[in-house]
C-alpha cells in the first residue's frame, strides 16, 4: 500500500517522525485496517451460510414451508432459538434469514465475493 497525497502534506508533516517513518505508520495502519476488514466480510459469509443452512434445515420437512415461512412451527422455533442466541430481535433474525438464504441460493458468486473479502455485507443486500 502506498500512501501520500496532499492531506498527508497537511495533516502529518507536524509530527516528531520523519516523513518516511510517517508513511510507514500510515502503510501499517491502513494494512491492518484491511486485514480486519478483510476477516470481517469472511466472518459475515461464514454467518450468513449457517443462517442459510439453519432456512434448510427448518424448512426440510415442510416444502411449503420455503413459500410461505411463517407458517411453519419448525421454522418460528429455530427463529426463535437464534433470535435468543445472537440477542436479536426475531424480526431482526428473520430478515437475516431470509437474505442468507437468498443470497447462497440465488446470488451465489455475490456471496463467494464477500467471502473473500470483495464486498462488504452491505454490498450483498
Amino acid at each position: 500500500m502506498n500512501v501520500s497525497g496532499t492531506w498527508f502534506t497537511v495533516f502529518m508533516t507536524s509530527s516528531p517522525f520523519s516523513r518516511r517513518a510517517q508513511l510507514r505508520a500510515l502503510d501499517s495502519i491502513v494494512g491492518r485496517l484491511e486485514t480486519s476488514e478483510k476477516r470481517r466480510r469472511a466472518e459475515d459469509a461464514a454467518q450468513l451460510k449457517v443462517l442459510a443452512e439453519a432456512v434448510e434445515m427448518a424448512t426440510a420437512q415442510d416444502s411449503a414451508a420455503l413459500k410461505n415461512e411463517h407458517s411453519s412451527l419448525a421454522y418460528r422455533a429455530v427463529r426463535s432459538e437464534i433470535a435468543c442466541a445472537l440477542n436479536m430481535s426475531e424480526q431482526s433474525v428473520e430478515r437475516r434469514m431470509s437474505h442468507a438464504y437468498e443470497l447462497i441460493q440465488h446470488y451465489f458468486i455475490t456471496y463467494m465475493a464477500l467471502r473473500e473479502g470483495e464486498i462488504s455485507l452491505a454490498h450483498t443486500e
